[in-house]
């Protein structure tokens, strides 16, 4: 659970007129101050148009407020599904996205975020905390839920609440259906789902990438799969049917939530199944996908390390990495108490935040902590932190740690010269030199965009992951739907052609 350093100016005092002001006690359906606070931001996402406060009275209405970078708001999206489904046009949900970092200001990016992760209700682009701060809100995720009559019934902070807010929903339906004689407004609401609007793509949200020297190894996130394709970007096979689920099995049959981490060895691809919450192994001689570990927390990349029987995970939900030994077939924790925050040395005084990107380089293993928009090593048994300092410290700026910045990194390959970084929400690839701890930019230049050419004008949107094959890097530009190819003799970046 998340809360973020900036000053609150609650404007408590306008909910509670709200609900004292205006409320009635006979179940009538009234506009109130609380309707008139969700709807006073006009970026509305999944609809036709905003929504109006006339819209909302008489419903029962449950806010999330989330921004999309937040691995605890992720965790809570199949609760939401969940209350969805069980409670259809009785239950109104509404997601307030209330952006951590700049770069989530954009409603454009929330958009590919409400398509990336399946989110179907109607979401507000509260870019300005506007929202949250009149309603009291302390932290991601929180909920509020408000009753037909337009007054705040309950808040709940955190992860772990579908059973409270079941039993919550269920007895306010109970309450104004009977009492009340069924005062719950059902009109449908003026829905434009996001995902109607976009077009088919060869990838959909591609994450993370691999190789055996040959083929080029993409997990093809929104599509539950993972594409096999040559180095000129020519499908050679496909792991996994297309349908969310968890399946072993043969190709063809088996199922993923949401793969994204990637590592190859010896006619083996292992595989982090995010949603899934376990290390799946994909055995290309035999065409047979294997689950390996279970109950694990949104596993986000793996990497062989410190040898090819060890395999590192970056649990993002938990902020640890996990080791997995291949031959015992157990994992140990190497680093990372649990707290989210940026502490360097031995596990467990170490602290994490949301690891989401490995890479090793002889005996040193480099990671991205996306929360802390650092890059660190673990080596010889501790964490050191080589760019970033805190939670809320994030930026577009080049030079040594205290100065470089960057703003929600997630991938990263390093080789023996120079460790490259995926810094996905300033859409760019950035290098760091071991040798002298400078940050430097490389490709890109903090723009959202879909632009080939020379490295310094390219424009990439929220690159994932990196790899590099010989004299070229492999770039997973995610929002964009493609591979992008960086020939680092020529300078210049193009787009992958991918064909059947």
């Amino acid at each position: 659970m998340y809360k973020p350093a900036i000053a609150f100016f609650m404007v408590v005092a306008l909910c509670i007129m709200g609900q004292t002001a205006l409320a009635k006690t006979d179940g009538s359906m009234q506009i109130t101050n609380i309707h008139r606070i969700i709807t006073h931001q006009q970026g509305w996402l999944n609809t036709s148009r905003p929504l109006t406060a006339e819209d909302l009275k008489g419903r029962i209405i449950l806010l999330d407020f989330w921004t999309y970078c937040c691995i605890n708001c992720m965790h809570v999206i199949p609760d939401l599904g969940y209350l969805e489904n069980k409670f259809g046009n009785k239950l109104t949900v509404i997601g307030v996205h209330s952006a951590k970092f700049k770069n989530e200001q954009d409603s454009e990016n929330i958009r590919q975020a409400i398509l990336r992760y399946g989110v179907h209700h109607p979401v507000v682009n509260d870019f300005d905390f506007s929202t949250w701060k009149a309603m009291g809100i302390r932290a991601w995720p929180t909920f509020v839920l408000i009753n037909p009559q337009g007054t705040i019934e309950a808040t709940y902070s955190g992860e772990g609440h579908r059973e409270d807010l079941d039993k919550a929903i269920t007895a306010l339906i109970q309450k104004y259906g009977q009492k009340y004689g069924d005062k719950i407004n059902t009109t449908p609401l003026p829905i434009a789902l996001e995902t109607d609007k976009q077009p088919a793509n060869a990838l959909s949200f591609p994450s993370k990438l691999a190789t055996d020297g040959e083929h080029l190894f993409v997990a093809d996130s929104g599509h539950q799969r993972i594409v096999i394709m040559t180095l000129g970007g020519k499908i050679t096979g496909i792991i996994g049917s297309g349908k969310t689920g968890h399946d072993d099995g043969v190709f063809a049959t088996a199922s993923f939530n949401t793969p994204q981490g990637l590592a190859y060895k010896d006619g083996l691809l292992y595989i982090a199944d995010t949603n899934n919450n376990m290390l799946r192994v994909a055995d290309l001689r035999v065409q047979k996908v294997t689950t390996l570990q279970s109950k694990l927390s949104s596993p986000w990349d793996v990497t062989f390390y410190p040898d090819s029987t060890h395999l590192v995970i970056a649990m993002a939900g938990t902020h640890q990495l996990g080791s997995y030994d291949a031959n015992a077939k157990t994992i140990t924790l190497i680093a990372g108490n649990g707290h989210e925050s940026i502490d360097d040395g031995k596990y467990p005084d170490n602290s994490l935040s949301q690891p989401s990107g490995l890479s090793a380089a002889g005996d040193t293993l480099y990671f991205v902590d996306a929360e802390t928009s650092s890059l660190r090593e673990f080596k010889n048994g501790e964490v050191h932190t080589l760019i970033g300092t805190g939670l809320f410290d994030f930026g577009y700026a080049e030079g040594k740690r205290g100065t470089a910045l960057m703003q929600h990194p997630l991938g990263v390959f390093a080789d023996k010269d120079v460790v490259y970084i995926a810094d996905a929400y300033n859409h760019s690839i950035r290098v760091f030199d071991p040798r002298t701890g400078v940050l430097s930019n490389f490709i890109g230049h903090s723009v959202r965009g879909n632009k080939d050419g020379a490295f310094a004008e390219a424009e990439l949107n929220e690159p994932n992951d990196v790899l590099e094959i010989g004299n070229t890097l492999y770039i997973a530009d995610t929002n964009n739907n493609v591979i992008r190819v960086a020939d680092l003799t020529s300078k210049k970046i193009s787009t992958l052609a991918i064909s059947k």
